[in-house]
Formats: structure tokens, sequence, C-alpha cells
């Protein structure tokens, strides 16, 4: 007899909150609804609604609840000094 469950991983912003057992041929909606269930995933959520989540079927589920766009991105670059500026 095969097992036809498999066990996936639940992140709330990257951060392992969970692992819930679903069929293997769940949709991807009802893993959502699964993941988003999860008594851990609520307590990290608090009542906020996710902004994204993420199934990769066999694998995970991510929820993102914070969106990092509002923070300054930095391009990773040096400025350089202009020849005739001294230090």
């Amino acid at each position: 007899m095969e097992n036809n469950e498999v066990t996936l991983i639940v992140q709330v912003n990257g951060k392992k909150q969970a692992e819930i057992q679903v069929s293997a041929d769940a949709s991807r909606d009802a893993i959502e609804l699964h993941a988003l269930g999860a008594e851990n995933v609520q307590k990290a959520l608090d009542g906020r609604k996710p902004k994204k989540v993420v199934v990769v079927p066999g694998r995970l589920v991510n929820i993102v609840d914070k969106l990092f766009t509002d923070a300054p991105r930095r391009s990773g670059r040096r400025k350089l000094k202009d020849p005739g500026e001294s230090d």
C-alpha cells in the first residue's frame, strides 16, 4: 500500500512555523487553506491577512506577512569620489 500523503514545511516570513500533512494530489488552494489554518501560523500572523502565499507542491508553503518594499534599497556600489574632491 502506497502512502498518498506528503509533509510540507510551512514558513511565515521565511521562518518555519509548522509542518502539515496533505494528500499528494491536493490542489494548491487546499494546501494554502490547510497551511493558513495551522495554529502556529495563526499566531505568527496575529490576525493579519498575508500579503502573498507561495505554494511549492511536495516541498513547502511560504506565507509572506510583511513586504519589505518600503525599506530603502542599497545598490551595493560605492560612490566614486570626484578627482578634485578632497577627503
